[in-house]
């Protein structure tokens, strides 16, 4: 179980933040047979309007999908959908990425994202980097 708040931060007048504070609580549900890595959780969203200054309620449903290939490569395929607007606008993702562990606290990853859903963006490409720091 987790709790998490998005404090408004950034300038909303530069297009950098909503000026909203959203609550999301969540149940997260990880099992690990052999090579393959699954996750589910579901959430409860909470978030400010953007139109007002009312609030709107909604849900969150993540299943993901990881599995160890051979010389440090994963692939991670995940699926989630959201029904109120929080970080992703509402709608359903399917995600594909291959990863690559370049040591015990870095990798490297990239892949599609596609959105199904009317606000949903059509499709994204990604890249990025994760660096651990904690034991």
């Amino acid at each position: 179980m987790s709790y998490s708040i998005k404090l408004p931060t950034a300038s909303e007048e530069k297009g950098l933040g909503t000026g909203r504070v959203d609550h999301n609580v969540r149940f997260i549900l990880n099992r690990t047979f052999g090579d393959n890595d699954f996750t589910f959780n579901v959430s409860y969203l909470n978030v400010g309007r953007d139109d007002s200054d009312r609030r709107a309620s909604g849900a969150q449903a993540v299943f993901s999908y990881e599995r160890k290939l051979p010389r440090e490569f994963s692939v991670i395929l995940e699926t989630w959908g959201n029904s109120v607007d929080e970080r992703q606008p509402r709608g359903l993702y399917v995600l594909g990425a291959v990863t690559y562990k370049i040591s015990k606290r870095v990798r490297v990853d990239g892949g599609l994202r596609p959105g199904i859903g009317r606000e949903a963006p059509k499709i994204n490409a990604f890249a990025g980097i994760a660096v651990g720091i904690g034991g």
